[in-house]
């Protein structure tokens, strides 16, 4: 919740002047504006996720599936709409290629050009516990719909519960160092204007 009197940055403004300076705070910047409002799948990782479902009639329509146990295909989809924007950013930085596979080297090279006390806090031990235990949660939540999925499904599901889980961990990380990053840059910032005034008078 905003507080009266206070000072509101929203993630996507915490992230640009997190990076603001670097090379990838301009490749950010671009990637952001390019997939505003962004709502047609833009890379092979979507049109992955969002693969055509066979259409069907009468008695052939009757599924198994449910809102509850929702069919592979339904699970691809949902994810593929909520990473939607994500996903164009990513695809926009040059983080994931077109078949939606990370570009680690990439990714490496524009981390390491972030203030160090912003890529220092950048742990991929700390991302993959908490993509870890996201999955290992979901696995649970779902244990009574994976009888409804043949081997190949789950483990298709397992990776892509994987793949997005990993992202969304890395997501908290680099908010939370940036947060962090940014509170003391704009208190040094006063507290130098301040230093200045008393300075002079």
């Amino acid at each position: 919740p905003k507080m009266d009197g206070g000072l509101y940055f929203d993630d996507e403004e915490v992230a640009l002047a997190c990076t603001a300076g670097t090379p990838m705070g301009a490749k950010l910047a671009t990637a952001m504006e390019a997939c505003k409002g962004s709502t047609e799948s833009t890379t092979a990782m979507s049109t992955v996720v969002n693969r055509k479902e066979k259409t069907c009639r009468g008695r052939r329509c009757k599924s198994k599936f449910s809102k509850k146990c929702p069919s592979v295909d339904n699970i691809k989809k949902t994810m593929g709409k909520d990473m939607e924007v994500d996903v164009c950013i990513l695809n926009q930085l040059g983080w994931v290629d077109t078949e939606g596979k990370a570009v680690e080297a990439v990714m490496k090279a524009d981390l390491m050009s972030l203030p160090t006390e912003v890529s220092a806090n950048l742990s991929e031990e700390k991302v993959d516990t908490c993509a870890e235990k996201i999955v290992s949660k979901m696995s649970h939540s779902k244990k009574r719909c994976a009888k409804k999925y043949t081997a190949e499904e789950v483990s298709e599901l397992s990776k892509l519960g994987k793949k997005v889980a990993s992202y969304k961990c890395f997501q908290k990380q680099f908010a939370k160092s940036c947060q962090g990053f940014v509170r003391e840059e704009i208190y040094n910032f006063f507290k130098a204007k301040m230093s200045q005034e008393t300075t002079t008078n």
